[in-house]
């Protein structure tokens, strides 16, 4: 221990104790290395020095960083010098876009041109005003913009006809065959969960005559009301907070089970059909058909593309265009030129969206029937369960008088589950017995009669009765499923 000064505690000795020399670092170039700054501003991307006479048209950070980003990959690609590569790079994403190359334009650098050139033409007036500073200096124009090649970037982008429109088809295109796929898996999980509840009708509609029963029986001679028909789906919850004032573990729900037949109750509390449904449930029934709809929605305004030259009421112009659409950077320098690149982009763009929109006609066809299919079935089961209205239309949001059908499902069958284990760890089977004198139904044992037979009805077929004979499980099961095209 060393002694402190100042009559102090002794200092501890540490590897700090003593000074020892070492070279300092200049501070100008701590400040070069470590002062703060944004970080689009870091790279191939780093502003000039501020002169009054340099601009910036790129005041919005995001588009900024994505551009560069999106500059940066390709240059690193080139195997170019970094200035070469970059002036390289910035040639190679315009002519991909035009040629509609999605090997080099791929649907993850359209979305961000997309996103660059709406958040640029979003203010209109700083849009105009940066095509005719670019007009009227010619390419030298770059070399008094920060971000020179970002912003001949953009003006290359710009200048391509109906740009928004056509990223927007492009985008379509690009990840059309992914999107496809993945709505038609969405579609069949639907589906699954539709089939297997479906099986199980005969076990869900003597659970519902059940607990209408018992929920009459216990309403007999109260305030209140006895239904002469059935519930709401809503009303399940009901069985579950009702508890017996003796056994505060067990709610009406447990009696309903205690009265339903054990193959009954085995059939609605499979793990297998749990975990169909609740993939049923996470799929989001509103979702799927959102994602559908905005999907062929797209594909149906390239199929008017086709017919009238417009995509939701904008032009993309095509061969005939004008010769002032003619006019495009050239790649030598100087001025800017008048080409005839900008109307070959147009061709084929034109003729890429035809072949799409007559290649992809028949997927697009069955998705919509598949969807249409489906969503009816959706419709027809939730309306033979007694409450249309709060599972359809699929709720974007649940609240407490809308939610999703599967979602409604998957809830009952896991509380029924769930109260199932419950009846076999509290020992039911043999105390019911000793407290009530008979046997419960789900252990086996045979009620009078009376009860038995309204309880639990025996259709020869697994039909619902004629009052629902618009509803016919057969024949939605099989309307659901068609054959995909070749």
């Amino acid at each position: 221990r060393g002694g402190g000064g100042g009559g102090g505690p002794p200092r501890r000795r540490t590897i700090f104790s003593s000074e020892v020399p070492v070279e300092e670092l200049p501070e100008e170039i701590l400040k070069d290395f470590f002062e703060a700054r944004p970080a689009s501003c870091i790279g191939i991307a780093t502003p000039r020095v501020h002169d009054k006479n340099v601009q910036n048209f790129l005041t919005d950070q995001k588009p900024r960083q994505s551009l560069d980003i999106l500059v940066k990959r390709e240059a690193i690609m080139s195997k170019l010098p970094q200035q070469a590569g970059v002036e390289s790079a910035v040639d190679d994403i315009i002519e991909a876009l035009k040629s509609c190359d999605y090997s080099r334009c791929t649907s993850g650098k359209l979305e961000e041109l997309h996103k660059a050139v709406a958040a640029t033409m979003e203010d209109k007036q700083q849009h105009a005003n940066f095509m005719a500073f670019v007009e009227e200096h010619g390419r030298l124009a770059f070399q008094r913009l920060d971000h020179p090649h970002l912003h001949r970037l953009l003006y290359g982008v710009l200048k391509i006809p109906a740009i928004t429109s056509r990223l927007e088809c492009m985008i379509l295109e690009s990840t059309f065959a992914e999107h496809m796929e993945h709505y038609h898996s969405n579609l069949n999980v639907l589906c699954s969960a539709f089939d297997c509840v479906l099986r199980r009708l005969g076990p869900l509609r003597r659970f519902f005559m059940t607990a209408t029963r018992l929920g009459n029986a216990l309403n007999l001679d109260s305030h209140a009301p006895v239904t002469e028909y059935g519930f709401k789906l809503s009303s399940i919850s009901k069985f579950v907070e009702l508890k017996s004032p003796s056994r505060k573990e067990l709610s009406l729900m447990h009696f309903v089970l205690l009265w339903m037949r054990p193959d009954d109750v085995k059939a609605l509390c499979d793990p297998a059909v749990l975990d169909v449904v609740y993939r049923g449930k996470c799929a989001v029934s509103f979702m799927v058909f959102q994602d559908i709809f905005q999907q062929l929605d797209g594909f149906m305004h390239i199929q008017k593309l086709i017919d009238t030259g417009k995509y939701k009421g904008t032009e993309i112009p095509n061969q005939s265009s004008s010769e002032s659409r003619r006019s495009s950077l050239s790649s030598d320098g100087g001025a800017l030129q008048g080409t005839s690149d900008d109307l070959a982009s147009d061709n084929r763009f034109h003729l890429r969206m035809k072949s799409f929109a007559h290649e992809s006609l028949d997927r697009s066809d069955y998705l919509w029937q598949f969807t249409v299919n489906m969503f009816r079935a959706y419709k027809e089961l939730g309306a033979y369960l007694n409450d249309l209205q709060m599972v359809y239309p699929p709720p974007q949001e649940i609240k407490d008088d809308k939610n999703d059908l599967f979602a409604i499902l998957h809830n009952l069958l896991t509380t029924l589950a769930g109260v199932r284990t419950d009846i076999q760890n509290q020992g039911l089977e043999t105390e019911f017995p000793k407290h009530f004198g008979v046997a419960a139904p789900l252990f086996g044992g045979e009620l009078c009669a009376q009860v038995a037979q309204v309880a639990h009805p025996r259709p020869a077929e697994e039909e619902p009765p004629v009052a629902a004979a618009p509803f016919r499980p057969s024949r939605l099961s099989a309307a659901v499923r068609m054959a995909p095209p070749r």
